[in-house]
């Protein structure tokens, strides 16, 4: 910033920090980015438009990498190519009427977890968590536990929201080769695919 100042570019460069992925750091009990907890899943996504002229200081809708390049071709007033998975956060930031996702999807597959991936949709507020191998699910309020120390998976009064998450999972799942969904409802011990076949099919 201070470079930008220097050469007077300061006030009509837009600056965006993110990060690849946090380090479990021992929390809880993991290491490294191997997980789909907040440690490791949770990074800063900052956004200093030129002039400083965002509407809103604080976005609460879920953002993620994807919207990185759509969010820079927005600011260079470049159209936003058809097909790409990210949205511009500009709109947000502008405070325009725009309509957002209700929640991302993610997964993992490392030796930590054994021979099964990890799958999570949140909305920044509320997390599940479903490991295909065990089918042992985890449900986390993260307004009220931003650590994820208190799996409410089985609070009785948290039963519909379960299903409520359980569900969106399964429709980001279903339909995928590798038979995690049927009758819609999530199978457990299917085997762990790295690639989809067309993938490998591809790569020979």
């Amino acid at each position: 910033m201070e470079v930008l100042s220097d050469f007077g570019l300061r006030e009509n460069t837009a600056v965006l920090f993110v990060s690849d992925h946090g380090d479990m750091m021992g929390d809880p009990y993991f290491y490294r980015k191997t997980v789909g907890y907040e440690g490791s899943a949770r990074v800063p996504f900052l956004v200093r438009l030129p002039g400083g002229r965002a509407v809103r200081p604080r976005v609460d809708e879920v953002v993620e990498l994807r919207d990185i390049m759509p969010t820079v071709l927005d600011f260079a007033g470049v159209p936003i190519p058809a097909g790409v998975d990210g949205v511009s956060v500009l709109p947000l930031m502008q405070d325009a009427e725009v309509t957002w996702r209700s929640e991302i999807h993610g997964e993992h597959v490392a030796e930590v977890l054994g021979n099964q991936s990890m799958h999570w949709v949140t909305d920044g507020r509320r997390k599940f968590i479903w490991f295909s191998g065990s089918g042992m699910e985890q449900f986390f309020d993260l307004d009220g536990d931003p650590t994820e120390s208190r799996n409410l998976i089985h609070q009785p009064d948290r039963a519909e929201e379960v299903a409520g998450w359980r569900n969106r999972l399964v429709a980001h799942l279903d339909g995928r080769e590798e038979g995690f969904v049927s009758d819609g409802r999530l199978v457990a011990d299917r085997p762990v695919q790295t690639e989809m076949s067309w993938v490998r099919a591809l790569l020979g």
